[in-house]
């Protein structure tokens, strides 16, 4: 029976959901972006480095009223944070990094160009 390189069958194994929700075969490979499915993942596997995540998304979304700051600086300060939380899963949120950077290149694009809209509190 041949085997992953060690240390690589979870990232790889936690890759898995999230490449499935960015391409849905059912949806002729267009899905979502990532984001939530990331942090579902990151949660099953680092509780702390969730909740650190989730608390950047809050504080920058109410910041700056826009999502894909938030999502993309959740999933930047998790990866920062692995170092020091959970060092085995560095690799993983890396490799997340750079899929949500490469989902997000619409938003990015509209951020630098001042089109990204605004999220409105209608309470």
């Amino acid at each position: 029976m041949h085997h992953i390189i060690p240390g690589l069958q979870l990232p790889i194994l936690a890759l898995v959901p999230i490449l499935g929700h960015i391409f849905p075969v059912w949806l002729k490979f267009h899905g979502g972006k990532g984001v939530a499915t990331s942090l579902g993942v990151v949660l099953a596997l680092s509780p702390l480095l969730s909740l650190i995540g989730i608390i950047v998304w809050v504080l920058v979304v109410i910041a700056t009223k826009r999502p894909a700051i938030a999502s993309l600086s959740m999933m930047l300060i998790m990866l920062a944070s692995s170092f020091y939380v959970a060092d085995n899963l560095s690799l993983l949120l890396a490799t997340i990094f750079i899929i949500v950077v490469a989902t997000h290149h619409k938003n990015i694009s509209n951020l630098l160009h001042g089109r990204e809209p605004k999220i409105s509190w209608n309470f």
